[in-house]
């Protein structure tokens, strides 16, 4: 038999109560009905029991490994007590760095431009060839 969607609603419903202690002696009726008349929903009950027991396991080994807990806070308090009755201490003074020196200063002299021949003869071509695109495109027969 396959897993109904509906039973493993239920069951899950089920042992969700089961694990917070709500459960009624009819939910437990119920539970093992429907785990001694389908497989694959034992396999899943058991499936679900041993992950709840080594959640239940890794939590205990928490509060096992960890002996401070709550003496967090108690600790912190002193440690403030510790600080407010802690002598002042005397920082030194950071002094202001001097000004880097000037070592010397450039003066540009401003330069004459020279305009070459061929600079020029660039220009009249340009000037030349956009004249030739305005005026052919204001004079060509447009294409029908």
């Amino acid at each position: 038999m396959e897993m109904n969607e509906k039973q493993l609603i239920e069951l899950h419903i089920l042992l969700d109560r089961l694990f917070e202690n709500e459960i009624t002696e009819k939910d437990i009726l119920t539970i093992q009905t429907i785990i001694q008349n389908n497989p694959a929903m034992l396999r899943y009950y058991f499936r679900c029991v041993e992950l709840k027991s080594g959640l239940h396991q890794l939590k205990s080994l928490d509060t096992v490994c960890s002996p401070l807990g709550q003496n967090y806070d108690d600790m912190f308090w002193e440690l403030a007590q510790y600080e407010k009755t802690a002598p002042a201490v005397a920082l030194p003074r950071a002094q202001p760095a001097a000004p880097p020196e000037i070592m010397h200063t450039l003066d540009r002299l401003p330069s004459e431009r020279k305009i070459s021949k061929t600079s020029i003869f660039s220009l009249i071509v340009s000037a030349v060839a956009i004249l030739f695109l305005v005026l052919f495109a204001r004079f060509a027969p447009p294409k029908s």
